[in-house]
């Protein structure tokens, strides 16, 4: 019976390798595979080595084209690297920070170990740390299926056994502990399974179905700080008049479309020195809710859009105190009128229409009743029974 590392196990070593740097976890690897002699130099595409390796290895999210690597960054939330990163951020790490343990010309196709590049390559290892032999291990066979009865010392011998990894480099770069216990599953992994537990790619495409996760206002509205978290499915907000119940909504139709709906929510200017944030996440059927923190910005008196925006693909309605509606529709939003008014479309524009933006409830009603199909007008009064109350409600 064949078993697969679960998402969880890939998730746990993808954590465990947050110390490792990029060059032990990638180009060291490439090297490896390809026999790059020590002592002596070859013609050797270093740079075409990595890169397919980065494709064999490091392709995880398979609607986007930027690699993940697991390994150590400047920011531990940027895990995802463009892809062109074996040209540009590997190369100047393998000409830089480890070109001691290199033989090679500079500008050249020749490249070979030095006879000392395992103490070069340690002196980079973080200081009482080594690279725990295991947890690479998950993370480059976690499409591999694996016998029954397999152990940590089989996963271990298969990273050394694949990468040609010899016993000083064992004994110098790597941890071999075994790690109890390994978690496995009947089925290979899902990348729906398993990007939930990480950060998405900045091209991720958004999920159908997003929701608001989070909202959180500091130093804004009614009150210093507001935190709202809504339920899985409704979500009930009370209280007394002034309290704050319409400017939380205005806030959160910001958070999902980026506009406001007429007018943005304003700091009290007696408060320069304080900063202004909104933080909102949106949480879609499949990823991971990350949280965003928007500072206002006192120069433009206006909220900065913020850098890769989560987007919900689909039509996002609110329906106003006032009976007015504001309507979001992201596909008339890509080819928007410069300074148009927002859609925002009060109690009369929906039931009288208003020129060239909607027709209006009554003539469409109209226009569904008198259509020989009655498609649309049995669709509609079948939405109506479901929006009213019950018969009983009126006895």
């Amino acid at each position: 019976m064949s078993m697969y590392f679960s998402h969880q196990q890939i998730a746990n070593s993808i954590t465990a390798l947050a110390n490792v740097h990029p060059f032990h976890g990638i180009t060291f690897l490439a090297c490896k595979q390809a026999n790059l002699p020590v002592g002596r130099s070859i013609v050797f595409q270093l740079d075409a080595r990595t890169d397919a390796f980065l494709n064999n290895y490091h392709r995880l999210d398979p609607t986007s084209d930027w690699f993940f690597q697991p390994f150590k960054s400047a920011n531990r939330e940027k895990k995802w690297v463009r892809p062109d990163y074996s040209a540009k951020g590997l190369q100047a790490i393998n000409t830089q920070t480890f070109s001691s343990a290199f033989l090679h010309e500079r500008n050249s196709r020749i490249w070979g170990w030095t006879p000392d590049y395992i103490s070069v390559l340690k002196s980079r290892l973080p200081k009482q740390l080594t690279i725990p032999a295991f947890h690479l291990a998950v993370w480059l066979f976690r499409n591999h299926d694996w016998p029954e009865t397999t152990t940590t010392s089989d996963v271990i011998s298969k990273l050394i056994n694949d990468f040609h990894i010899t016993n000083d480099e064992q004994l110098t770069l790597f941890d071999t502990s075994e790690i109890h216990p390994i978690t496995f599953q009947d089925n290979l992994y899902s990348w729906d399974e398993l990007r939930k537990l990480i950060p998405l790619a900045p091209d991720s495409k958004p999920d159908q179905g997003g929701t608001l996760a989070y909202l959180e206002t500091r130093g804004l509205g009614p009150a210093h700080r507001f935190i709202l978290k809504p339920a899985d499915r409704l979500t009930l907000i009370t209280g007394d008049n002034g309290l704050g119940k319409t400017f939380l909504l205005e806030c959160c139709w910001w958070a999902l479309t980026g506009v406001w709906a007429e007018r943005p929510a304003m700091p009290n200017p007696n408060t320069k020195t304080e900063s202004a944030e909104i933080t909102f996440s949106i949480e879609g059927e499949r990823s991971k809710a990350e949280r965003k923190t928007i500072s206002f910005d006192w120069k433009t008196l206006s909220w900065p859009q913020p850098k890769s925006r989560p987007t919900i693909p689909g039509l996002i309605v609110y329906a106003r105190v006032d009976g007015s509606f504001a309507v979001w529709d992201p596909v008339k939003q890509a080819i928007a009128i410069p300074n148009e008014k927002q859609a925002v479309f009060s109690s009369s524009e929906i039931w009288n229409g208003l020129q060239g933006r909607i027709e209006g409830l009554i003539r469409d009603w109209v226009r569904w009743q008198n259509n020989p199909s009655k498609y649309p007008f049995e669709t509609f009064k079948k939405v109506l029974a479901k929006l009213s109350p019950p018969r009983s409600w009126s006895a």
